[in-house]
C-alpha cells in the first residue's frame, strides 16, 4: 500500500481535506461537494511514496468536470518513477482523449498501464490555460490509483 503522500503546493482553499484524501481509497461520486474531490487551483503535484521498492503495472485518477463550475478536466497527466527518490525517469503522458464542454458533470479516468519499478511515484495533472478558458480554473480529483 501506500505510505506516505507528498503536495507540492496546498489544496484548494475551498474543498480542503486531509492530505492523504488523494490515496485513501475512497472514490468521489457525481457531486464535487461530496468531500471526497479534491479541488485544486493550479496543477495538482503530488509525490507517493510506496514504502519499498514494488513492480507498478497502471498508475491514473479519476477526474471531474462540471465547467459551469468552472472545473475542468486536466489537458493531460505525468508520471515518473523512482526507486531512490531523487533521481526519476523521463514523465509517461497521458493526453485526455474526451471533450469536456458539456456543462453537466462527468467523469474521466486518465490512467496508463506502464511496466516500472519504483518506490516513489511523480503525478502530476496539468490543467488548462485559465487566461483562454475560464471554465476550467479547477482540478477536481478523487483518488490516485497504483497497482
Amino acid at each position: 500500500g501506500i505510505r506516505d503522500f507528498c503536495l507540492s503546493r496546498g489544496l484548494g482553499d475551498v474543498y480542503k481535506r486531509q492530505d492523504n484524501a488523494l490515496v485513501d481509497g475512497l472514490r468521489g461520486g457525481w457531486f464535487y461537494k461530496d468531500n471526497r474531490w479534491q479541488g485544486f487551483l493550479c496543477d495538482v503535484d503530488v509525490t507517493i511514496d510506496l514504502g519499498s521498492v514494488k513492480d507498478i503495472h497502471y498508475v491514473g485518477a479519476t477526474f471531474l468536470s462540471h465547467t459551469s463550475a468552472e472545473v475542468g478536466f486536466p489537458v493531460r497527466t505525468e508520471v515518473r518513477f523512482s526507486e531512490d527518490g531523487v533521481t526519476f525517469t523521463d514523465p509517461v503522458v497521458c493526453l485526455l482523449q474526451v471533450p469536456d464542454t458539456d456543462s453537466c458533470a462527468l467523469l474521466n479516468t486518465l490512467g496508463t498501464a506502464v511496466n516500472a519499478k519504483a518506490r516513489y511515484i511523480k503525478y502530476k495533472a496539468v490543467r488548462d490555460d485559465v487566461t483562454k478558458n475560464r471554465n476550467h480554473a479547477f482540478i477536481f480529483i478523487d483518488e490516485i490509483v497504483v497497482n
